[in-house]
Protein backbone atom coordinates (compact mmCIF):
# COMPACT_ATOMS: atom_id res chain seq x y z
CA UNK A 1 0.00 0.00 0.00
CA UNK A 2 1.22 3.59 -1.09
CA UNK A 3 0.79 6.06 1.64
CA UNK A 4 1.22 9.83 1.19
CA UNK A 5 0.04 12.71 3.60
CA UNK A 6 -1.48 15.36 3.18
CA UNK A 7 -1.11 18.51 5.03
CA UNK A 8 -3.42 21.49 5.34
CA UNK A 9 -3.35 24.69 7.14
CA UNK A 10 -6.48 26.79 7.61
CA UNK A 11 -5.06 30.50 8.70
CA UNK A 12 -6.73 33.98 8.41
CA UNK A 13 -3.89 35.55 6.58
CA UNK A 14 -3.50 39.35 5.17
CA UNK A 15 -3.92 37.60 1.75
CA UNK A 16 -7.21 37.40 2.01
CA UNK A 17 -9.50 39.80 1.78
CA UNK A 18 -12.41 37.95 3.60
CA UNK A 19 -12.62 36.94 7.34
CA UNK A 20 -13.46 34.08 6.58
CA UNK A 21 -9.98 31.32 6.53
CA UNK A 22 -7.83 30.19 3.89
CA UNK A 23 -7.03 26.64 2.83
CA UNK A 24 -3.96 26.06 1.93
CA UNK A 25 -2.62 22.24 1.14
CA UNK A 26 0.42 20.53 0.65
CA UNK A 27 1.42 16.84 -0.12
CA UNK A 28 4.17 15.35 2.30
CA UNK A 29 5.75 11.37 1.61
CA UNK A 30 5.48 9.56 5.01
CA UNK A 31 8.42 10.87 6.38
CA UNK A 32 7.25 14.93 6.37
CA UNK A 33 8.98 15.88 2.77
CA UNK A 34 7.42 17.98 0.68
CA UNK A 35 6.17 16.24 -2.79
CA UNK A 36 3.73 18.77 -3.92
CA UNK A 37 3.43 22.41 -3.42
CA UNK A 38 0.75 25.09 -4.95
CA UNK A 39 0.22 28.81 -5.24
CA UNK A 40 -1.56 28.90 -2.14
CA UNK A 41 0.87 27.78 0.25
CA UNK A 42 3.54 29.01 -1.83
CA UNK A 43 1.49 32.65 -1.09
CA UNK A 44 1.01 32.02 2.83
CA UNK A 45 4.82 30.42 3.45
CA UNK A 46 6.34 32.21 0.98
CA UNK A 47 8.26 29.36 -0.68
CA UNK A 48 8.36 28.75 -4.28
CA UNK A 49 8.16 24.95 -5.37
CA UNK A 50 11.63 24.97 -6.73
CA UNK A 51 12.60 26.20 -2.91
CA UNK A 52 10.37 23.82 -0.63
CA UNK A 53 9.98 20.44 -2.77
CA UNK A 54 12.17 18.14 -0.95
CA UNK A 55 12.72 19.90 2.20
CA UNK A 56 10.79 18.45 5.51
CA UNK A 57 8.04 20.22 6.27
CA UNK A 58 9.31 20.74 9.95
CA UNK A 59 10.68 23.90 8.68
CA UNK A 60 7.53 25.53 8.87
CA UNK A 61 7.65 25.07 13.19
CA UNK A 62 9.78 27.01 15.50
CA UNK A 63 13.08 25.63 16.38
CA UNK A 64 11.87 24.63 19.95
CA UNK A 65 8.92 22.42 18.35
CA UNK A 66 10.91 20.99 15.69
CA UNK A 67 13.70 19.94 18.49
CA UNK A 68 10.94 18.72 20.68
CA UNK A 69 9.94 16.53 17.88
CA UNK A 70 6.30 17.71 17.55
CA UNK A 71 6.08 17.57 13.49
CA UNK A 72 6.77 13.81 13.96
CA UNK A 73 3.97 13.50 16.44
CA UNK A 74 1.50 14.91 13.57
CA UNK A 75 2.83 12.75 10.99
CA UNK A 76 2.87 9.54 13.61
CA UNK A 77 -0.33 10.07 14.48
CA UNK A 78 -2.22 10.98 11.12
CA UNK A 79 -0.33 7.42 10.03
CA UNK A 80 -1.61 5.76 12.92
CA UNK A 81 -4.65 7.30 13.18
CA UNK A 82 -5.97 8.38 9.94
CA UNK A 83 -5.72 12.03 10.63
CA UNK A 84 -3.82 14.64 12.70
CA UNK A 85 -5.46 18.30 13.67
CA UNK A 86 -3.74 20.88 16.09
CA UNK A 87 -3.64 24.80 16.00
CA UNK A 88 0.00 26.57 16.77
CA UNK A 89 2.24 28.74 15.41
CA UNK A 90 3.86 27.86 11.75
CA UNK A 91 6.58 30.32 10.17
CA UNK A 92 6.89 31.60 6.46
CA UNK A 93 10.15 31.81 5.03
CA UNK A 94 10.58 35.86 5.77
CA UNK A 95 10.80 34.16 9.66
CA UNK A 96 7.17 35.94 10.60
CA UNK A 97 4.67 33.69 12.31
CA UNK A 98 0.60 33.34 11.33
CA UNK A 99 -1.60 31.25 13.57
CA UNK A 100 -2.84 27.92 11.83
CA UNK A 101 -4.73 24.95 12.37
CA UNK A 102 -3.17 21.99 10.94
CA UNK A 103 -4.78 19.15 9.47
CA UNK A 104 -2.66 15.96 8.32
CA UNK A 105 -4.49 13.56 6.63
CA UNK A 106 -3.30 10.45 5.63
CA UNK A 107 -4.27 9.05 2.25
CA UNK A 108 -3.49 5.55 1.23
CA UNK A 109 -4.05 4.06 -2.13
CA UNK A 110 -3.61 0.24 -2.95
CA UNK A 111 0.11 -0.69 -4.91
CA UNK A 112 -0.43 -1.60 -8.62
CA UNK A 113 0.08 -4.77 -9.60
Amino acid sequence: MRKTLSATARSSSSFSSKASPTTRSTVLSPEGIITNWNAGAERIKGYTPQEIIGQHFSKFYSKEDAAAGVPQIGLDTALREGRFEKEGWRYRKDGSRFWANVVIDAIRAPMAD
